[in-house]
């Protein structure tokens, strides 16, 4: 028979059974949502980060030399999201003046040309230009930027170009092959436009040739159109119709006559429609 010390005993056990397994639930439990917890601070830590990506623009300077008698400076924002509010300025390495120049937004992939001018403002083009104004030193150009974000956040660009390597170093180093110049590409589209043009004025000169018989054939169909109108008519009637002159009208009217299309009775100078004319109107 079980006493009741027995039954303190057994409920006391599995109390403490109860409560170890209540605990290691916890354990489990606390290590389990900790471990959740960290994955969803990753994840969102994660698309912080690919939304600022996706958000970040950056403004990369260059030296675009299509030819080799051209070469600019510009600016293009080469990031995934737009530059606001955008802020530069850049200075050659041997002059005072700085330039500065400010635009709301840039969109993704925009570019901006910018004449490489000297301290006074003169447009530099042609190599042999070039090297009359290029210090023994080099030519550094120093470009600094700042704009902001979709979300505000500011960001700032710092480079500087040699304008030396940049132009004379492609070709010098790596034989990089530089496009036609924009003075062949501007002859090729005059010669396409002559062309055009020329197209144009033959088929002007064939619209001259054919007009006076557009307008004669016209104008024949409204002396028809009249003698239709009011039956026979003398041929000052018709001219007064027709505000021309009756020397042309007997000219027309005995046009007309011998294609068979009026009658033109020269005794009484009269006309008008043949019947059978007359029946196909």
């Amino acid at each position: 028979m079980v006493t009741n010390d027995q039954l303190q005993l057994l409920a006391s056990a599995a109390q403490a059974i109860f409560a170890l397994g209540l605990l290691i639930a916890t354990v489990v439990y606390t290590y389990y949502t900790h471990r959740q917890s960290e994955a969803t601070s990753n994840q969102i830590d994660a698309m912080k980060a690919q939304t600022s990506s996706m958000s970040k623009p950056y403004l990369k300077p260059t030296i675009e030399h299509p030819n080799f008698a051209e070469y600019f400076f510009a600016i293009q924002n080469t990031g995934n999201g737009a530059a606001h509010n955008v802020s530069a300025e850049w200075m050659l390495s041997n002059e005072d003046k700085k330039r500065t120049w400010n635009i709301p937004l840039i969109p993704p992939g925009e570019k901006h040309r910018f004449i490489i001018t000297t301290e006074d403002d003169v447009p530099m083009s042609g190599i042999n230009r070039l090297e009359e104004v290029l210090p023994d030193d080099g030519w550094v150009l120093n470009f600094e930027a700042n704009c902001a974000d979709i979300f505000d956040i500011n960001h700032n660009f710092n480079e500087s170009i040699d304008i030396e390597e940049s132009i004379w170093g492609r070709g010098k180093d790596s034989y990089e092959w530089v496009e036609e110049s924009y003075e062949e590409k501007i002859t090729e589209e005059i010669s396409s436009m002559s062309d055009d043009i020329s197209d144009i004025e033959g088929v002007a000169t064939s619209i001259r040739r054919q007009l006076p018989a557009i307008l004669d054939s016209y104008q024949r169909k409204q002396y028809l159109n009249r003698i239709e109108r009011f039956g026979n008519l003398s041929v000052d009637q018709l001219s007064r119709l027709s505000n021309k002159k009756p020397a042309m009208i007997r000219i027309e009217m005995d046009i007309l006559s011998d294609c068979g299309i009026v009658d033109f009775d020269k005794d009484s100078d009269t006309i008008k429609l043949r019947d059978e004319q007359r029946e196909s109107e």
